[in-house]
Order: C-alpha cells, then sequence, then structure tokens
C-alpha cells in the first residue's frame, strides 16, 4: 500500500481552531497534489460549528460527532491509519480511557508543547502511539516524548495553514495611501485567543506604553468576552485607539489592514508553531513578539521580525510607525521564511512520506489510557503526569501532607484553574465530580467566585 486509503482522525473538538483548521488544509493541499485519502474525523466533544462542517463537507471530510464506543472502534478497526490530535481535553482522557482498541495504527499529532500544566503530553499517550508528529521542536522535552525517544519514528512538523483562506490579505495589501504617509493610522494587530493564558497579563500596559497617536491596536479573538478586554483598555485611557473583536472567519481581510503582527503572548502559553503568527508571515505581515514567548524560536530577530523585552516593546512600535523602510525589509524576509518553513504543499508531501513508513509497522490493540481510570478528578490527575502531585495526595491516591498539597492547589496559576485541560474544564465536563469542585473551590479563594469559575470559557489549544 502507497497511501493510506482510509485514514480516521480523533479530535478533542471542531469548533474552529487550529489544530481542526490543520486538518482541513492538509486535506486542501492533498487533493490538489491529486492524493486521494478518505478522510473521517471523529469528533469528541460536541457541537460542531456550522463554517466548519461546511467546510469539511466541501473538502469530502466526512465528520462523525460523539459516535458510541462500539461505533468508534468499528471506524478505529475499518482505518488504515488511526491520527489522534492530541491536547489535553477531558473528553479525550474519557473516551480512551474506557475504549480498548481494535488492533490498529495510530499517529499521535502533538497541538501543544506538552511540558507545562495543563498541557501535559503525557507518556500514557505516547504509549498508544506507532509514530509521533510534534508541532514544534520544544515538544521533544515533554514527558510522552521523552518516554517513545528513539523508539517510534518521530518528526517535527509545523501545522499546515490554509493558504487559500488568506488570499485577501496577499492582494489587499497595497494602500490607496503611500506606506509610512502621517495621514493614516498604523495598525499593530493580534489575531488569536484572547484569554489570560494566551496573552500576556500586562497586554494593557503594554499597549499604554506606546504613546503615538497615530499607532492603533486591533485585537480579533476568541475564547473571551471581547467587550471585557475593550472595558480594560478604556480604563486605562486608550479606549479610543483599541479595537477587539470576536472571531472571524475572513482572517486573510483582517490581516490586509495590519502594519505590524503585535504578538506578546503570557510565558505560560502552551502555544507551538503557531499558526496565526505563520499566517501572518505568509501574508507579509512582520511580527513582533517578547522575549521568552514559547514562540520566540521562530522568529530570526531583526530579519524576519523582532524579539524584545516589555520595556522595548512601546519604543520599538513607535520606531516602526515612523520607519516604514525598516519596517518593509522585515515583512518582505518574514513572507520569504514563511514561504520557506511553512509551506503547505511541502507539509503535504512530508505527511505522505512519514504515513508511508506508518504504514509498514504491524496493527496492534491498545489498553485504556490510565488503565479505566473510574472518575474524572482521577483522570484529570493523571492528565498532568509528573506534574499532578498535590492533586494526587489530595484525591489519596499518593502519600503526603494533605493539607500542604491542597495550600498548594490554591495557589494554582489562572491557566491550570481555568485554562483548557484545567481544573473548570474537567469540572464542567463532569460537573457532580465532588473532588474537582472541591479543587475549584480551593482555586477561588485566590481566582474569584466559584459559580464565575465554573462558567470560565475555555482556551483554543
Amino acid at each position: 500500500m502507497s497511501t493510506p486509503r482510509r485514514v480516521l482522525r480523533v479530535i478533542p473538538r471542531f469548533i474552529g481552531g487550529g489544530p481542526e483548521r490543520s486538518i482541513l488544509a492538509l486535506a486542501g493541499e492533498l487533493a490538489a497534489l491529486g492524493e486521494t485519502e478518505d478522510t473521517t474525523v471523529v469528533v469528541l466533544d460536541p457541537p460542531v460549528t456550522p463554517t466548519m462542517l461546511l467546510q469539511a463537507r466541501r473538502l469530502g471530510v466526512a465528520l462523525v460527532v460523539d459516535p458510541t464506543d462500539a461505533t468508534f472502534c468499528d471506524l478505529v478497526d475499518a482505518a488504515d491509519v488511526v491520527v489522534l490530535h492530541f491536547w489535553n481535553h477531558p473528553r479525550l482522557y474519557e473516551r480512551f480511557g474506557r475504549v480498548e482498541l481494535p488492533a490498529c495504527r495510530v499517529v499521535v499529532v502533538v497541538h501543544v508543547a506538552g511540558t507545562t500544566v495543563p498541557q501535559v503530553f503525557t507518556s500514557e499517550v505516547a504509549e498508544l502511539a506507532d509514530a509521533l508528529v510534534l508541532t514544534a521542536p520544544i515538544c521533544r522535552d515533554s514527558p510522552g516524548a521523552t518516554a517513545v525517544h528513539d523508539r517510534i519514528p518521530t518528526i517535527v512538523m509545523p501545522s499546515p495553514i490554509d493558504r487559500y483562506r488568506l488570499e485577501a490579505a496577499v492582494h489587499g495589501r497595497r494602500r490607496a495611501v503611500a506606506p509610512g504617509s502621517v495621514d493614516r493610522p498604523f495598525t499593530v494587530g493580534y489575531v488569536g485567543s484572547l484569554n489570560h493564558g494566551k496573552l500576556h497579563p500586562r497586554i494593557v500596559e503594554l499597549c499604554a506604553s506606546v504613546t503615538s497617536g497615530r499607532v492603533r491596536f486591533r485585537f480579533v479573538g476568541s475564547g473571551a468576552d471581547p467587550e471585557a478586554l475593550q472595558r480594560r483598555f478604556d480604563a486605562a485611557g486608550i479606549g479610543d485607539r483599541v479595537r477587539v473583536d470576536g472571531p472571524t472567519e475572513d482572517v486573510g481581510a483582517v490581516l490586509a489592514e495590519f502594519d505590524v503582527f503585535g504578538y506578546p503572548l503570557a510565558s505560560s502559553t502552551y502555544s507551538t508553531t503557531d499558526r496565526t503568527l505563520q499566517e501572518a508571515m505568509w501574508v507579509g505581515v512582520m511580527p513582533v513578539v517578547l522575549a521568552g514567548s514559547p514562540v520566540e524560536p521562530m522568529i530570526d530577530h531583526d530579519r524576519t521580525g523582532l524579539i524584545v523585552d516589555q520595556a522595548e516593546w512601546g519604543s520599538v512600535i513607535e520606531a516602526l510607525a515612523r520607519d516604514d523602510r525598516w519596517r518593509s525589509r522585515l515583512a518582505r524576509s518574514a513572507r520569504a521564511a514563511a514561504r520557506d518553513r511553512f509551506d503547505p504543499e511541502r507539509a503535504a508531501h512530508r505527511w505522505l512520506d512519514f504515513v508511508r513508513i506508518v504504514l509498514a509497522a504491524p496493527k496492534r490493540r491498545r489498553a485504556p489510557v490510565f488503565g479505566r481510570t473510574t472518575s474524572t478528578s482521577q483522570r484529570f490527575v493523571c492528565s498532568l503526569g509528573p506534574f499532578g502531585g498535590p492533586f494526587a495526595v489530595s484525591l489519596g491516591t499518593e502519600g503526603g501532607d494533605v493539607a500542604g498539597a491542597e495550600h498548594e492547589i490554591s495557589a494554582s496559576p489562572a491557566i491550570l484553574v481555568s485554562g483548557e485541560g484545567g481544573i473548570v474544564h474537567y469540572l464542567n465536563s463532569d460537573p457532580h465530580d465532588v473532588v474537582l469542585r472541591h479543587w475549584a473551590g480551593l482555586a477561588s479563594r485566590a481566582d474569584g467566585d466559584i459559580d464565575q469559575l465554573h462558567h470560565a470559557p475555555q482556551l483554543d489549544a
């Protein structure tokens, strides 16, 4: 068999985030190459957004939403290759924790760095795999990748972007007013999750450090209340220079408005080779990122973008607004680098070559992950891998000082409390789990009211 005829992709959700878009982007590139993959996507956590459903149908990608265990196993049994798109999500661990998979070949695609809570790539998930696709070099340091190091085929490959989705930006970069003119605003734009787990916690102060009245900021994204973020800018006295919008499908048109891609991420974010950063560079919008950010390795400083300290942010943005030649040089280099490093057609060829290696392996059965853990709180502890100690002590599965462990839980970082894969996310999936509710209560001492926590929005992976 030269190429897989039946590929089953398993993903926690399908609402328009980067991992699900990468599936459709790859399907489009394979179709353009004349390669036929009979792709079915199992979505573990409904609903599926209408836009994503229509895009999948146009590409001939079948969606099966939250199937029964019997149907799921039948789909696994019929597939030549099963591709598990991984990030810590309660529905993923729930399904793989109770099902013994029939004989199959499994590729695990790791969409998170996997090295920090709550988005840990565990050794138990890695042991499911016959092969790994890591979306960034940092994933190699995760517990899962370390556990199977040198034992199974592994490649580092960024999630492919949908270049056709960017046509509006590619063709819309010319402006009626000459670049560098003082007669037009200079727009610093951001596309991505608006949650505290992604955006830098001092985002308001960073924007306020730009004093030039010509510079405008635009934030476009999902995962939080845009109006609440706008109110923070209003309270800082810069609301007239900042516009915050919800998510968009027309990302190309949005990027066409930007002079600079301002991408100040929280140091705790679990991003890998971020798709929105790839997209900005692809269309020639040069990025500015903070030093210490997980996406820093994607930037060659002062060639394809700028890496700056927090204290430099405002002065660098203002300098770019004044110096169009500097900005234009970086934009051209960013665009050229993106076409070299992030070419989705090249990614499609790499996938085909890699999966041929996987097809040479025999199919094998898999036992349930974590040995059929019986409660959601147990699965949550296991999902944190080597970082779950305080929760294991509190739960009683490990010995230790319970009071000390629960004090540590009460001081958990916000991303572990209300981020995707965190305490609240697992509690939302099983509101009757009294242990998770107890942990959320401990966390609420630092992070606010328990009802507010319980309904906290989830982050994009």
